[in-house]
């Protein structure tokens, strides 16, 4: 996002992801529903989309397109049930398939391609009014990212592992809790792969955005008073505060494991601490629109109970002690209290023996 001419953010990215967005809701709409409707794609029917074409666009009847729905008994590639939206705003999941549906799909890329372009075009033609540079986007108490700092691309790329890792981890969850694809959510072992699969390349995007950033802070930072600087002075009570997370998420979640698995090695399962995830369910049930209601087998329509509470538990604890490891050994990439002059020594290094008191492992590539 960051452009060599005044780190400004990039005109040229925005129009990308925007044109792209667009493209793939034309794909869906003139191919993907048009076939789930039973239709063979020809270059005669490819653009029959809608029987009003572009009318209702010029005279802003846009519900137009999202009228005549297909109904709840359409079937995938049939014509039976089915409607002539293209776009749709229904929301929530197809009974029969456990899918996102395509109109609203279509309706999602094309809106939020528009989005992308004009604000391409704001930042581009009314550039001193609207246009922010990268520094003033860190901007934070008077403290900013300096433009030496900015040109590292060590820090640039940490910053884009980063948020590609936090959007991987995004799309696994989603991938089964609003999936986009029909009938996966009845294909119990698909659906885990995808998530294992997903979170996986989350955890390497992890493991790059930390060894990057302490890549940065040895061969590439240069202290001065800013947000870095900041970051650095207070590590002590991030690490600290992470670390009793940690802690309380180790302790706890394990003791109750022991604990039922005690019970029930005892034949005594009625004893159990069993803790419902009552936040969680009402989530699920708000915002997902799943309820008991539906009395089918896709996962969507499973609530989640003890063992979801478990188990997410665990994995919370899994992802924080990972956190935690990166996270000080990317602080401490400079120096530590047992090894102040650690920037001295670079990115990594052997053990000097006991002359320190023993300082094996502690270099920053050592954490990761």
């Amino acid at each position: 996002l960051l452009d060599s001419t005044g780190l400004r953010l990039n005109f040229h990215t925005g129009i990308i992801i925007g044109l792209i967005s667009i493209g793939w809701a034309g794909h869906i709409v003139h191919v993907a529903i048009p076939i789930s409707r039973g239709i063979v794609i020809s270059f005669s029917t490819l653009f029959n989309s809608s029987p009003s074409y572009l009318y209702p666009f010029y005279t802003l009847s846009w519900i137009q397109y999202s009228s005549d729905m297909d109904n709840h008994n359409h079937i995938f590639r049939s014509s039976i049930g089915a409607g002539r939206a293209i776009l749709g705003f229904d929301g929530g999941l197809k009974s029969n398939t456990i899918s996102l549906y395509l109109t609203d799909i279509a309706h999602h890329h094309l809106a939020l391609g528009i989005l992308f372009v004009w604000a391409s075009h704001v930042y581009l033609s009314l550039y001193f009014g609207f246009g922010h540079y990268f520094p003033e986007v860190n901007f934070m108490s008077s403290t900013s990212l300096s433009s030496s700092n900015n040109s590292s691309l060590h820090l640039n790329l940490s910053l884009a592992l980063g948020g590609s890792c936090v959007i991987t981890s995004v799309l696994a969850f989603h991938m089964y809790s609003l999936t986009p694809l029909l009938y996966l959510s009845y294909d119990y072992i698909t659906s885990v792969a995808l998530y294992v699969h997903h979170q996986y390349i989350a955890s390497l995007l992890m493991m790059g955005t930390f060894a990057h950033a302490g890549i940065f802070l040895i061969r590439d930072y240069i202290l001065s008073e800013d947000l870095v600087a900041r970051i650095l002075e207070n590590k002590a009570v991030s690490i600290s505060h992470l670390s009793w997370i940690c802690l309380w998420l180790g302790f706890h979640t394990l003791a109750l494991y022991i604990h039922n698995d005690t019970i029930v090695a005892f034949g005594e399962q009625e004893k159990q601490i069993l803790i419902e995830p009552v936040f969680a369910q009402v989530i699920q049930e708000s915002i997902f629109n799943i309820g008991f209601q539906f009395q089918g087998i896709g996962i969507l329509q499973m609530p989640l109970g003890p063992g979801d509470f478990l188990v997410h538990h665990a994995i919370a604890l899994g992802l924080h002690v990972t956190m935690l490891i990166l996270l000080k050994g990317a602080l401490d990439a400079r120096g530590s209290k047992l090894m102040p002059d650690k920037i001295s020594f670079s990115y990594g290094f052997a053990c000097d023996g006991p002359g320190r008191g023993g300082t094996c492992d502690i270099s920053a590539w050592d954490s990761f």
